[in-house]
């Protein structure tokens, strides 16, 4: 086995396939074409002597052996990354590099507008940036592979400390020449038939339509389930379904989408925000993270006509 001259390069490329499982958004988050990203998978195996992946139709999945090699590989990455950050420490060069993971919907300007905040009272961080589903960006934030993650549901284990910055409402998404488009509101009900769109399993997003549809008395037929809400968004635009989506995004302009309120007994709501480590809460670029939270908080007051959470950084928030 030439086992020599595994470096950090493949191990990267792998890195980034494994939290995705999909070739394309690996290749899209690396800058590379898929098959640069096909080949270095498959050279691994190779090498290794070991499946790594198993292709499952147009999907590839990992194998037991390749989760174990994708978590190898993030420490690995992440302890480079810290050596050369204690390098330019000691040469009098700081440099700080924060990860960083994050939902879709918050991409837009949550995210960004507390990266603003770090980086004017540190502007000598590196900010690496993810995004995925609630689930899998916790599950990363505890195996230390993230420092933070900008999320809802907030995450309620023990280790984890939280800020709630606000609570926001989800809207019917449907197409904008719908006939209900022209409505200040509707009830659920009205599109008990229509196909509806989803995303997959781990999003906090799914689950709370879910329970919007169910206390609506219904369970929706399901006939699309993406990714990301972008492609949800894309799917209703083009008149194949409707969905409930979260308030947060009406700061995507999408002409092909109309966001109606919903008329609901029980307002589906979520509470977003940042969660780190207890353990972790002295870094020093942490601090400016858990500064800027407060701050967001604090600024934007009320989202939708809700009342924010407590600011108060606190464990085991959950939704109310």
């Amino acid at each position: 086995m030439e086992l020599d001259d595994i470096g950090f390069h493949e191990l990267t490329i792998f890195s980034a396939f494994a939290q995705h499982e999909h070739l394309g958004r690996a290749a899209e988050a690396l800058g590379l074409s898929v098959p640069a990203v096909q080949r270095a998978v498959r050279s691994l195996e190779s090498r290794l002597g070991v499946p790594l992946v198993r292709r499952d139709g147009r999907r590839i999945r990992l194998l037991h052996p390749g989760r174990i090699l994708a978590d190898q590989a993030e420490r690995i990455l992440r302890t480079r990354l810290e050596a050369i950050d204690a390098v330019l420490v000691a040469g009098g060069r700081e440099h700080h590099v924060m990860r960083i993971g994050y939902m879709y919907s918050l991409g837009l300007r949550v995210v960004p507008d507390l990266m603003a905040d770090v980086l004017a009272h540190q502007p000598n961080v590196r900010i690496e940036l993810a995004h995925g589903a609630t689930d899998a960006l916790v599950d990363r934030l505890l195996s230390g592979g993230l420092d933070a993650v900008c999320v809802a549901p907030l995450p309620t284990q023990p280790e984890v400390v939280t800020i709630a910055l606000a609570t926001e409402g989800f809207f019917a998404s449907i197409p904008a020449n719908d006939p209900l488009a022209r409505r200040a509101a509707i009830d659920l009900r009205e599109v008990r038939h229509r196909p509806f769109v989803v995303l997959r399993e781990g999003f906090g997003t799914r689950r709370l339509m879910l329970e919007a549809c169910a206390r609506a008395g219904f369970a929706p037929r399901i006939a699309f389930t993406c990714d990301d809400i972008f492609t949800a968004e894309g799917i209703i635009g083009a008149g194949l379904a409707v969905s409930v989506l979260p308030e947060r995004m009406r700061d995507h302009d999408n002409p092909r989408v109309a966001r109606v309120r919903l008329r609901e007994a029980v307002p589906t709501q979520r509470v977003f925000g940042v969660a780190f480590l207890a353990s972790q809460r002295k870094h020093v670029v942490l601090r400016r993270l858990i500064d800027a939270a407060h701050r967001y908080a604090a600024s934007k007051g009320t989202v939708a006509g809700s009342a924010p959470p407590p600011v108060k950084a606190r464990r085991n928030t959950k939704l109310p």
